[in-house]
């Protein structure tokens, strides 16, 4: 199952722990998609499960199942000047040095579109293949980072971060499981399928504890 740092943290807990009660010989494989250079097909092609967003231009060739919704915010140090009632502003989102996610296979990700579609010109200062890494990095310093909630709401016990709204609509990210088609046929895949589907319906809850909607 190859998934990104966030897709392994909202999932490796409860999967592992359905797995121990209705399969407990079942081993379960997660592979970082940090470590990957090719193209998402190719990781398709290797992997019996893929996690990534809807919007990646894989629909129509690989089939897929939802898995859990999420929203973007920013994180940044809990004393950054530029956070004002919870929120940056447009101005402060382009000022602010970035902490970047930027994958080895050259995966334009949902943060990156996100900040096209908005006109943000972004001052990268730092970048990694993973999205635990970034929230490292904006602790104690002025720069700010873009994560999926569930993740940055992990890190709220540390009193030097804090979450802020992004100054424009968001719009729901939903994380999907992946499959290539020819793997259907497969008993085995089909029943973790269903375990994935069964999960599915545990963690559609946002990080506030509202049941997610559409």
């Amino acid at each position: 199952m190859a998934a990104s740092d966030f897709g392994a943290t909202v999932l490796v807990e409860p999967l592992r722990r359905k797995l121990a009660l209705n399969a407990p010989g079942v081993r379960l494989d997660f592979v970082n998609l940090a470590d990957f250079t090719g193209g998402i097909a190719q990781i398709l092609l290797r992997h019996d499960v893929f996690v990534c967003p809807r919007g990646l231009g894989l629909g129509g060739v690989f089939e897929h199942c939802p898995l859990f919704s999420d929203r973007l915010v920013c994180v940044v140090d809990q004393d950054n000047p530029r956070l004002r009632d919870g929120r940056l502003d447009f101005a402060a989102l382009e000022d602010l040095p970035h902490a970047v996610l930027a994958f080895r296979s050259g995966v334009t990700t949902m943060i990156d579109r996100l900040m096209e579609e908005n006109g943000v010109q972004r001052r990268v200062s730092l970048t990694a293949t993973g999205f635990l890494p970034l929230v490292l990095a904006v602790a104690g310093s002025d720069a700010v980072t873009v994560l999926p909630e569930r993740l940055a709401r992990r890190f709220t016990a540390d009193p030097r971060l804090a979450i802020a709204d992004l100054p424009f609509p968001t719009g729901e990210m939903q994380e999907c499981a992946w499959w290539a088609p020819a793997r259907a046929a497969d008993a085995g895949h089909r029943w973790f399928l269903n375990q994935l589907g069964d999960l599915a319906r545990e963690l559609d809850v946002d990080p506030i504890g509202r049941v997610a909607t559409g």
